[in-house]
């Protein structure tokens, strides 16, 4: 008896940490089990199960221990992986207790039976979803106004920033909706239609994120956008995409998602969506076309339609968004002074270069989402601060065959600046560095203690307080 309620514990644990790798993957189980492989092939984790079978060999003799032994075991592992955290919903609630139950039914072998568990118990479960899923798709459908305007917003980066900014400057005429915070996937943009949206909308903004070949096509099922935008073609989500290529043709899939009569804005002044020409549907913005503006430590100075503003935004980023906010507010039929209103109520994002005051200097919080580009434009940032500086940093994931390079890359960057890494010590950022001071930790509190210690001035946090499982 007492063999099977711990049993059960063991059990239950390493469904939990397995259940919460398994959302985090979209529900692919493709992509499960290939993080499932990086994950059982690390060292550390080899160690583990090879050190499980030498314990059960040496312990036949004492069911005592062989009770115990399960349970110390998944402990330990997920202790060192360290699982994602997950809302507790109806569906994620119900695949694990799907795969609580399959479990029984199965050879138990340590972690294997859970893996397959889940995975059985997701097609099990997944006729009763999809007819859940058409449903609420269905019902949102039916929520949106037809004569209420839709946008959708893509890109590698900047498409939250993009989305807020767009936001604030059109909610000064308009009533504006727009999908909160950083939900971007279908079910998610379904969820906020059918509990936030109502018929008296003039404007929807929505998000659109992609992770993977192809992965535009599915939003067909619930959008039909008037405006399309693409912010960047980067390399985020590389070890899904393989190539900047397919990122590009991915993301310009969004062009199915428009109305017959739907207008296409795209970054000109980025280098793959540069390469498409404008037409009567294909709209180009860039900050070539905002001429007079200059960057401040407490936001950007410009001069728009002969008006001087201050925006109180830190980012290079929104002097390319703010030619787009202009275009289409034209196409909105927004006068110059609705928009010079519109564009002053600009605010800076969580996570995106925002800058805060602190007692010594400045943080500049770049923290969201790592990737080149949006490094090298915060490491720019950096140089303008006067005082000491050091950079916060664990690196890029999700790059698959690229992490290497990309990450030597960004080592390039950090060439003569004072370093904290966050992570493991044979990072490819940190070999054959050229960094002032590099100083390696496991986590985010020791590297707050030591810039206390150290009495940094300023400090640009790139690393996450999380860990993700694509590396």
């Amino acid at each position: 008896m007492i063999y099977r309620i711990f049993g059960l514990i063991s059990n239950s644990v390493t469904l939990f940490f397995l259940v919460t790798i398994f959302v985090n993957q979209y529900y692919s189980i493709k992509r499960f089990i290939k993080i499932n492989m990086i994950i059982l092939t690390k060292k550390v984790n080899k160690s583990i199960f090879f050190l499980y079978l030498i314990s059960v060999i040496f312990s036949l003799k004492s069911s005592i221990i062989l009770i115990f032994l399960p349970l110390i075991y998944s402990l330990l592992f997920i202790y060192i992986n360290r699982p994602i955290k997950i809302r507790i919903t109806r569906k994620n609630l119900t695949l694990f207790l799907f795969s609580l139950i399959v479990s029984f039914f199965l050879p138990s072998v340590y972690y294997f039976n859970s893996l397959i568990s889940i995975i059985l118990a997701f097609i099990i479960q997944y006729p009763i979803e999809f007819i859940i899923k058409k449903y609420y798709l269905k019902k949102a459908r039916k929520k949106i106004n037809p004569h209420t305007i839709c946008i959708g917003i893509t890109g590698s980066y900047g498409k939250t920033s993009f989305k807020n900014f767009l936001y604030e400057f059109l909610k000064t005429k308009f009533k504006v909706k727009m999908s909160p915070g950083n939900v971007n996937t279908l079910m998610g943009l379904t969820k906020f239609i059918n509990e936030e949206v109502d018929s008296n909308e003039e404007v929807l903004i929505f998000e659109i994120g992609i992770d993977e070949v192809n992965g535009m096509k599915k939003f067909r099922q619930l959008l039909s956008l008037d405006i399309g935008i693409i912010t960047s073609i980067g390399s985020n989500h590389l070890v899904n995409f393989k190539t900047l290529d397919n990122v590009f043709k991915s993301k310009l899939q969004i062009k199915e998602l428009l109305k017959d009569n739907g207008l296409l804005y795209l970054n000109n002044d980025d280098e793959y969506l540069s390469r498409i020409k404008s037409s009567h549907r294909v709209i180009k913005y860039s900050k070539k076309n905002i001429k007079e503006y200059e960057l401040k430590e407490t936001g950007i100075k410009i001069k728009l339609f002969s008006h001087d503003l201050k925006i109180k935004v830190f980012s290079p980023y929104l002097i390319t968004y703010l030619d787009a906010l202009i275009k289409i507010g034209l196409g909105f039929k927004m006068s110059r002074i609705e928009m010079i209103r519109g564009i002053s109520n600009l605010k800076m994002i969580k996570r995106r270069l925002q800058i805060c005051k602190t007692k010594r200097g400045y943080l500049i919080n770049d923290s969201y989402n790592a990737n080149y580009l949006g490094i090298k434009n915060a490491v720019e940032v950096l140089d303008m601060f006067k005082g000491s500086k050091v950079i916060v940093t664990s690196g890029i994931i999700e790059l698959g065959k690229d992490f290497v390079k990309q990450n030597q890359l960004v080592r390039d960057l950090f060439e003569g600046k004072n370093v904290i890494f966050v992570g493991e010590k044979n990072h490819p950022l940190l070999i054959d560095h050229h960094f002032q001071s590099l100083y390696t930790l496991n986590s985010l509190n020791d590297a707050y203690t030591l810039i206390e210690s150290l009495q940094f001035e300023n400090v640009l946090l790139l690393s996450k307080g999380e860990d993700i499982f694509l590396r």
